[in-house]
């Protein structure tokens, strides 16, 4: 019972080196790499083994048959360990929802991610106009500063040729 339980925990740790390396090559963001692989082993703990943790975590120590109860929970953790073991940890039907459910998540962080970055990009259009606009406006009295000085730069020359 001790080497499988070891067995086990040894795969669990392969399983996170190996998924987490994998999913890098991937995916730029180690911290979502991580995450990804992490809440696999979490669902593997959190549902595979709540039963034997739920019997374990608040035995009823009048129940005479308390040891029998943690005895078979001890015995049904380990053939869910063997299974495990049977057909490699990360092609384990039991990930499937864990797999589907960070794929949930993923997906609503993208959506309000893209939700944010709509807004931002309108708001740049909107300033990119707001600059067009001013720039418009700075030409026309560019092109008017420089229709008076022209006007100007020719009454002068005319002064100069009538005053000669």
């Amino acid at each position: 019972m001790l080497d499988m339980s070891k067995d086990f925990v040894t795969a669990v740790f392969t399983f996170l080196t190996e998924e987490y390396a994998a999913l890098f090559q991937h995916f730029d963001d180690g911290a979502l790499c991580w995450d990804f692989a992490c809440s696999c082993v979490e669902h593997v703990f959190k549902h595979e083994f709540e039963a034997a943790r739920a019997v374990v975590r608040n035995p009823d120590v009048v129940d005479d048959a308390i040891s029998t109860k943690i005895l078979w929970q001890s015995l049904r953790t380990i053939a869910v360990q063997e299974s495990f073991m049977r057909v490699g940890f990360k092609n384990h039907s039991s990930l499937s929802s864990a797999y589907s459910r960070f794929l949930l998540t993923q997906y609503q962080k993208t959506a309000s991610e893209l939700t944010r970055m709509t807004k931002e990009m309108d708001m740049c259009r909107k300033m990119c106009a707001d600059m067009a606009s001013s720039l418009e406006a700075v030409e026309k009295r560019l092109k008017a500063a420089e229709g008076t000085a022209n006007a100007a730069q020719n009454a002068l020359q005319r002064m100069k040729r009538g005053g000669d």
